[in-house]
């Protein structure tokens, strides 16, 4: 049987998983192609895809905390 705090669960991933589609339709409709991570100075593949849509998901200042020139290790 499914409880309240289980359905609450669901229902707050299911709204996160929405925001995230959101935020990748907004970044493509920005950019014009979906995100596939920070592209180094060097042509190497740094942060992920989920750095990019971070201000697509009013996460601007996170989003600004990050060194998009460094490699991730």
């Amino acid at each position: 049987p499914k409880t309240p705090k289980t359905g609450d669960a669901k229902a707050e991933a299911a709204n996160r998983l929405r925001q995230v589609g959101l935020a990748m339709h907004s970044y493509e409709s920005a950019m014009s192609q979906f995100p596939a991570g920070v592209v180094g100075p060097k042509g190497q593949v740094g942060l992920s895809w989920r750095v990019q849509i971070l201000p697509y998901v009013e996460q601007e200042t996170l989003y600004k905390q990050f060194k998009l020139d460094e490699p991730w290790d």
